[in-house]
C-alpha cells in the first residue's frame, strides 16, 4: 500500500495520468460519434471500421520516422508537439464532416494516428525513463488506467452529445481535451533517450525483431503483446458498432453504452493485473489468457439481445486488457533502457499491422457474410497466432541452449 501511495503523489505520474485521461476522453468522443455516424448514414461497416483502422496505416509505414521523433529533441517535445497537431486534427474532422467531405475525413484519421502513435510510444518511455523497481512495476501496469477510465468518460459524455450536439461541436470538445493534455505534458522533466548515431542500423521493424528473439520470455510478451493489440482489438474495433446496430438493430446509444462496459472490463482487466503481479512473471500465463479471449470473443457474436450482449462483451475485453497489461508491462520490466524506445516503435508497428488487417477483414467480411462466421475466424486466427509463438519461442530457447557449444 505504500507502494501505491508514494506512486499516486508522485508529480510525473499525475501529469501522465491526466494528460492521458482527459485526452483519451476526447479522443473516443470523436471516434465513436464519427463511427455510429457513418454505419447509420453510410450504411458501411467498413467505413465505420476505418475510422479507426486508418489510424494504425502510418505507425507501420513510418515506424522508423516515430522512434526518430521520439529520440531528438527530446520527449516532451515529441508529445507536447503531438497533442497539439492532434487537436487541431479533431477540430478539422468536425469541419470537414459538417460540409460531407468523407474522403478528406478518413485522411485526416489517416494522420491522426501517426501523430497518436507518437504520444503512445512516448508514454511508454516516459515510464521507463522516469520510474524503476517497484515503482516502475506498478507505473507500468497501472499509467494506462487513465486512458481506459477516459473510454468510459468518453461513452458516458459521447451517449449525451449524440444526437443532441453537431459533430463539429463534439469536434470542437476533442479539440480542447488536447490543448488541456499539451499543458500537463508541458510540466513533466526533460528525458533526452539514448540515440544510436549509427547511420546503417537497421530499421524498427528489423531492430525490434533483432532484440526481442534474443530472450524467450521477452519474445513471448513482444508476441503475445501483438496477438491483443492487433487480433483482438482488430476485432473489438469493428465489432463496437456493428454488433449493437447492425446485428441486433439497437440505437446510436447503445455503442455509448457498449463503450462504457468495455472501458469498465479494461479497467478492472488492468487492476487485476496490477493486484496480482505474479501473473506477469507465470511464464505460461499469456497463452491461457489469449485462448480465455479468443473463446469469449466468439460469444459475443452469438448473443440474442442486449443484455447478453453487455455481459459477453465485458468478459471479451476483460479478458483482453489483462491478456495486453501483463504482456505490456512484462515487455517494459524486460527491456533495457537503450533498447525501449526501439522495442515500443516496433511492437507498435506489428501490433499495427495485424490491427489494421484484423479490423479491415472483420469489417469487410461482416458486409459479406454473418458476423458469427466472422467470430469463428478470428478466434481461430487468434489460437493459431498463439501456437506459433511457442514454437518460435521454444526455438529461441534452444538456441540460447546451445550456443555456449558452438562458442
Amino acid at each position: 500500500m505504500q507502494d501505491w501511495l508514494t506512486l499516486a503523489r508522485d508529480r510525473r505520474f499525475i501529469l501522465l495520468w491526466l494528460a492521458t485521461l482527459v485526452s483519451s476522453t476526447g479522443t473516443f468522443i470523436l471516434l465513436l460519434s464519427v463511427s455510429a455516424y457513418i454505419i447509420r448514414v453510410h450504411h458501411s461497416g467498413l467505413g465505420a471500421t476505418s475510422v479507426f483502422a486508418f489510424q494504425w496505416i502510418l505507425p507501420v509505414a513510418l515506424a522508423s520516422l516515430i522512434r526518430l521523433i521520439c529520440e531528438r529533441g527530446g520527449l516532451r517535445k515529441a508529445v507536447i508537439s503531438s497533442d497539439i497537431i492532434n487537436g487541431l486534427l479533431s477540430l478539422l474532422i468536425g469541419v470537414l464532416l459538417a460540409q460531407g467531405w468523407m474522403t478528406p475525413v478518413l485522411l485526416c484519421f489517416l494522420f491522426r494516428g501517426f501523430v497518436e502513435a507518437i504520444t503512445k510510444t512516448s508514454r511508454v518511455v516516459f515510464i521507463k525513463k522516469l520510474f524503476e523497481g517497484r515503482q516502475l512495476e506498478l507505473a507500468s501496469s497501472t499509467f494506462n488506467l487513465s486512458y481506459y477510465l477516459g473510454g468510459v468518460l468518453g461513452g458516458v459524455i459521447g451517449s449525451l452529445l449524440v444526437g443532441t450536439f453537431s459533430l463539429l461541436a463534439v469536434a470542437a470538445i476533442s479539440a480542447a481535451t488536447f490543448a488541456f493534455s499539451a499543458l500537463c505534458y508541458a510540466g513533466l522533466p526533460f528525458v533526452l533517450t539514448a540515440r544510436q548515431d549509427n547511420a546503417k542500423r537497421r530499421g524498427v521493424l528489423m531492430s525490434n525483431l533483432a532484440i526481442v528473439t534474443k530472450e524467450p520470455q521477452l519474445f513471448a510478451a513482444f508476441g503475445y503483446l501483438c496477438i491483443a493489440t492487433g487480433v483482438f482489438q482488430g476485432f473489438h474495433n469493428a465489432a463496437r458498432t456493428i454488433l449493437p446496430i447492425r446485428v441486433l438493430g439497437l440505437p446510436d446509444s447503445a455503442v455509448m453504452q457498449l463503450q462504457i462496459v468495455s472501458a469498465l472490463g479494461i479497467i478492472l482487466g488492468a487492476l487485476a493485473v496490477s493486484l496480482l503481479p505474479t501473473l506477469v512473471r507465470w511464464k505460461s500465463f499469456g497463452l491461457l489468457a489469449n485462448t480465455m479471449t479468443a473463446i469469449c470473443l466468439v460469444l459475443t457474436t452469438l448473443v440474442q439481445n442486449s443484455v447478453q450482449l453487455l455481459v459477453a462483451y465485458f468478459l471479451f475485453i476483460f479478458l483482453f486488457e489483462v491478456s495486453f497489461t501483463a504482456a505490456q508491462s512484462r515487455l517494459i520490466q524486460l527491456s533495457s533502457s537503450e533498447d525501449i524506445v526501439t522495442i515500443t516503435a516496433g511492437t507498435n508497428a506489428f501490433g499495427s499491422g495485424l490491427l489494421i488487417v484484423c479490423a479491415l477483414l472483420s469489417g469487410g467480411l461482416a458486409d459479406l457474410i454473418p458476423f458469427q462466421q466472422v467470430g469463428y475466424l478470428v478466434g481461430i486466427c487468434s489460437l493459431l497466432l498463439s501456437t506459433l509463438i511457442l514454437l518460435v519461442q521454444s526455438g529461441v530457447r534452444k538456441r540460447m541452449h546451445y550456443r555456449p557449444s558452438n562458442q
